[in-house]
């Protein structure tokens, strides 16, 4: 069990697991008492022949409605679903301000909504961003003749991230369903080979408090890059790091590779909060190195070890896999790409090539070269154009990955009300996060913005 709460660690920060930094950011907050409820969801909305439903996962906080009042649909994304999202996102204080309702389902192969009995490749086919939105039409189209006082309401669809993503497409893609969508951190452009997640880390790092912060973890880093060619360094590496014994051995090239995936990466949870975290840990050290060692693994329990390998975690079938990393992957594999490379002329690790990453598709899934087509799906949202009406993108100058989405205005912005806020200083989904009273200026001057053009929106003003 300790070995798989680090796994999980691992995975977040290294993989990206987009919006369950959501989830660590509202799990520790009390667990509202909001009953599960089940819709009966199609397995297939596209194939007319496909009769076969399944239990899909929804909370309704309706603690504030009143008939006719706005109703918030917040997408959940690509992780469990839990209920405190619905009471604890900055949000929330419009609902209760509006009279309005707060709904969010279970995004399909997450948590405990699968439409399969197992993760096998062959039951992958019916995960896609497309069956996801076509999942929330349905079921708004079924709350909206069935709930009481839903009729008349004005629905805003909100989410962050991959989430984010999908509320604008949502309005892109079933515009009659929802008068707008506010977007947070929306990664609208798929991109198979994203080595500027970690062009925008550097960023952040070279602007953190401790000015040397960057210098410093580029320096750790290249010590790491040398001690993997040697005997003693792969040794001391699998010491320091607390490798499992059964992945301490960092002979083979694919040890190597995997082992700077895993740690030469740690600065990836800048993702979730700045780089202050990182930086504080890395120059608070006794050393540069024992501090780099501490951000990248913490303070383990005694007996805990490391795992360097955290690919594995995308090969289990099992419908309780870890985080739905699975799915993800199937997600970024077929649609997305997302993979990030190491930049040229970086900090970091030239062994950390896109065929390295995307070579990981076909070994999980047994299907041989197989690549996300980003073309298609670009084609098919319209990327960075986003061509709908009624679209609010929030993004951070922190954020690794604001370099997807939308940071300038459009050409067209007043005339298609799709404005954009770029916040300086902030990470991923930041104006998501419950609001406190350490907030930047920036980030609660962006909230102001946020609530005018939603209560704007909404006709509420």
């Amino acid at each position: 069990m300790k070995a798989l709460l680090l796994l999980l660690v691992a995975v977040v920060s290294v993989f990206g697991m987009d919006h369950w930094h959501m989830n660590l950011r509202v799990q520790h907050l009390p667990k509202p008492s909001l009953p599960k409820r089940w819709f009966d969801q199609k397995q297939d909305h596209f194939d007319l022949s496909n009769t076969k439903t399944w239990k899909q996962l929804y909370y309704i906080n309706d603690m504030y409605f009143r008939p006719g009042g706005p109703i918030f649909y917040y997408f959940n994304g690509e992780a469990e679903l839990m209920p405190q999202v619905l009471t604890e996102l900055s949000f929330v204080s419009l609902a209760k301000e509006m009279g309005g309702m707060i709904i969010s389902q279970e995004h399909r192969y997450y948590g405990e909504s699968y439409p399969v009995p197992s993760l096998a490749t062959e039951n992958m086919k019916y995960l896609s961003s497309q069956q996801a939105l076509a999942d929330a039409a349905y079921m708004q189209q079924n709350i909206t003749r069935t709930y009481p006082g839903a009729s008349s309401s004005k629905w805003l669809a909100v989410g962050g991230s991959y989430s984010g993503a999908l509320v604008a497409w949502y309005r892109i893609k079933y515009p009659g369903l929802v008068v707008g969508a506010y977007s947070s951190s929306g990664v609208v452009h798929a991109e198979a080979n994203y080595f500027g997640y970690w062009e925008v880390i550097e960023y952040a790092l070279k602007h953190a408090d401790k000015k040397t912060c960057q210098q410093d973890a580029a320096a750790e880093i290249a010590m790491m890059v040398k001690m993997l060619n040697t005997t003693a360094g792969q040794q001391k590496l699998a010491q320091d790091f607390l490798l499992c014994k059964n992945q301490s051995s960092l002979v083979s090239q694919d040890a190597k590779d995997n082992f700077l995936w895993t740690f030469a990466t740690c600065s990836a949870a800048d993702q979730y909060g700045g780089p202050d975290k990182f930086c504080g840990t890395l120059e608070g050290g006794a050393s540069k190195w024992s501090g780099y060692v501490k951000a990248c693994i913490g303070t383990p329990k005694k007996g805990a070890c490391e795992l360097d390998n955290t690919w594995m975690a995308y090969n289990t079938t099992k419908l309780d896999s870890l985080l739905g990393g699975r799915s993800w992957f199937w997600q970024k594999c077929t649609q997305f790409g997302w993979f990030k490379s190491s930049p040229a002329n970086s900090m970091w690790p030239k062994e950390i090539t896109y065929p390295w990453l995307v070579s990981h598709c076909a070994s999980a899934f047994g299907l041989p070269g197989m690549m996300p087509d980003t073309d298609f799906t670009n084609l098919y949202y319209g990327g960075y154009s986003a061509p709908g009406t009624n679209i609010l993108f929030v993004a951070g100058t922190f954020d690794p990955w604001n370099k997807v989405q939308v940071t300038t205005p459009f050409p067209d912005a007043v005339a298609t009300n799709r404005p954009n806020i770029f916040i300086n200083g902030t990470a991923h989904c930041a104006d998501l996060d419950p609001p406190k009273p350490t907030d930047s200026i920036y980030l609660k001057d962006a909230r102001m913005k946020i609530r005018a053009w939603v209560m704007d929106l909404l006709d509420f003003a």
